[in-house]
């Protein structure tokens, strides 16, 4: 496959994790039909993931030379580049003779495959266009996969209304998208000057970009919030849940801001706003969901983390569940202790007066 590392822990997570959310909102049984649907479902997200990955190389090879740009086709001879294109389509379309399909999913798919094309190929070549390229990359890359899941899953489901509500979150994930493809093109930068594209980055400036970057993620903040409380309401209520990850993450995006040396989140890790959310944590809230429905789905979280997590998911997941098993164990052996009278707070401070004084 065509630079596996760079989609296979970062969009396809976000894109298939969402495939638990369809399940619990179109009310899916665990069943060989659902896990059937959900592999066939992950072989078409890999199969685009590959395929647009492929024809972005392949018509980037003589600038990316020009450049001095690594490119994984450049020295691949002509019939291991078709047998990789071919492998790509395969994984991409062969699943659909077997999924729920209609003339809105031959459309979405017909886009999909369009915006590929239109993005790289000449004469049109749109990522070479400003602001027009960011809008087409975060389409093929999150706002279509999306939208087409859903609306397989809505299919499978023959329920006979498509939940609206779900558009917010299209919406969002365009939102998301588009972030991400800027701060691609900000590492890409020294590249695309030698190439002479105007990217948004080159084009805006470090100030500009930065300003941009702050008012996607608050958009990202507002939407997420608000399908937070659609999910709470047509759903289930629990899923109010939700603003517990999403605020904690807001809290430490504004506490690494301010130990920044410089006001410019363009250079540091806060542009990547929620997507450790996205990329990580909605997949396991996700399941969590799914198994008040069934423990069975519980089947699904270590397929999950053998297929998207590397030693730095992994380790991401270690300190975290760390760092909250100790809150919750820390916060329970004090109110036990208040409930026999005992404050280890004031404990601890008076024992620590103590020792001041004798020192």
């Amino acid at each position: 496959m065509v630079r596996v590392k760079d989609w296979l822990y970062s969009f396809i997570p976000m894109i298939f994790g969402n495939l638990y959310l369809w399940i619990y909102i179109f009310n899916l049984q665990f069943n060989s039909t659902t896990i059937v649907l959900l592999l066939l479902s992950l072989i078409v997200s890999v199969g685009f993931a590959a395929m647009g990955y492929f024809i972005n190389e392949f018509f980037d090879r003589a600038e990316d030379e020009k450049a001095g740009k690594i490119n994984v086709l450049a020295e691949k001879k002509a019939p291991y580049q078709f047998m990789l294109l071919s492998i790509c389509s395969a994984l991409a379309f062969l699943p659909w003779f077997v999924l729920p399909l209609d003339r809105i999913s031959i459309f979405l798919i017909t886009i999909q495959v369009i915006s590929f094309l239109i993005y790289s190929v000449k004469p049109l070549r749109l990522k070479k266009v400003f602001a027009i390229s960011n809008l087409i990359d975060a389409a093929y890359a999150y706002a279509i996969p999306l939208a087409l899941s859903a609306y397989t899953f809505y299919l499978f489901s023959n329920q006979i209304k498509f939940p609206t509500y779900l558009i917010t979150y299209l919406l969002l994930f365009t939102i998301v998208g588009f972030r991400n493809i800027l701060i691609h093109q900000i590492d890409d930068v020294f590249y695309d000057n030698a190439i002479k594209i105007n990217t948004m980055p080159k084009k805006l400036g470090v100030k500009k970009t930065n300003n941009l970057l702050k008012l996607l993620i608050t958009l990202e903040f507002i939407l997420l919030n608000l399908f937070v409380f659609l999910l709470a309401n047509h759903v289930n209520i629990y899923f109010i849940l939700l603003i517990i990850p999403v605020f904690s993450i807001t809290l430490s995006l504004f506490t690494k801001k301010k130990k920044m040396l410089s006001k410019f989140i363009v250079f540091f890790e806060t542009r990547e706003g929620y997507n450790t959310l996205y990329q990580i944590w909605l997949p396991f809230i996700f399941i969590g969901f799914l198994l008040t429905n069934s423990i069975w789905w519980a089947v699904i979280i270590p397929f999950h983390l053998a297929l998207f997590s590397n030693k730095k998911v992994l380790s991401k997941i270690y300190h975290t569940a760390r760092n909250l098993l100790s809150v919750l164990i820390n916060f329970s052996i004090y109110y036990l202790f208040r409930i026999f009278g005992v404050n280890l707070v004031e404990e601890e401070k008076d024992a620590f007066t103590y020792l001041k004084s004798k020192w």
